[in-house]
């Protein structure tokens, strides 16, 4: 069951050198510690989210992650760590943190990572969780058909008023392969398929916000 962990975070004006180094220092801290797959992306077409920046980690299992909880605060650079980003000087400012479980699905994931990250969220209605997922095997199998690569849908758990939402994502090699498959959506007859049950009278969720993302490679 992998877990993955996620903090938001806005980096105050003028001061994204520093947010940066911050954070590559951040990133460094906890894959010492054991978190696996550590990256930040930053939002660039989100709504209210625009500008946001996501440092996300993944752990095996839930007791892998508190392991690694476990041993992150006994560590006294964390706790320096953490007055850094805290304080009234900080570069940043955190708005909020969640956890997720990744929900298995019939289909084969590419694992590849993009430089562009999609991610959609919404909540399941009452009783159609199966049908969320089955609709997002087929949105990524139509996907996957176009380009784009790490499809993965997981619940969100922890996470305030949004635990219970699923967040789909799925990612491509830059802009302009994502703008192609974006494209076939409405023109393709699979891609009508999912986008007419998605936005039917009998979708089995209701959206609640979507975003594209890029990799900082920090």
């Amino acid at each position: 069951m992998t877990l993955l962990s996620s903090s938001l975070a806005r980096c105050r004006a003028g001061r994204r050198d520093e947010f940066m180094a911050l954070a590559l220092e951040g990133m460094k801290l906890f894959e010492r510690h054991g978190a696996h797959q550590t990256r930040l992306l930053e939002a660039l077409t989100a709504g209210e989210q625009h500008g946001m920046f996501v440092l996300t980690n993944e752990f095996p299992t839930a007791e892998a992650y508190g392991t690694f909880v476990d041993e992150l605060y006994r560590d006294a650079e964390m706790e320096a760590f953490l007055a850094r980003i805290t304080g009234v000087d900080s570069p940043l400012l955190i708005e909020s943190r969640s956890l997720a479980v990744e929900i298995p699905l019939d289909h084969d994931r590419n694992a590849t990572r993009g430089s562009i990250a999609e991610v959609y969220v919404a909540r399941p209605l009452p009783g159609r969780f199966d049908s969320c997922r089955e609709l997002a095997a087929g949105a990524f199998s139509f996907l996957a058909q176009h380009g784009a690569s790490n499809c993965r849908l997981t619940q969100l758990r922890n996470a305030g008023s949004r635990t219970g939402s699923l967040v789909a994502t799925w990612e491509f090699e830059n802009m302009r392969a994502r703008g192609m498959a974006d494209d076939l959506w409405w023109t393709d007859s699979k891609g009508r398929e999912v986008m007419e049950e998605l936005s039917g009278s009998h979708a089995p969720m209701t959206p609640l916000s979507a975003g594209i993302y890029r990799d900082v490679h920090v």
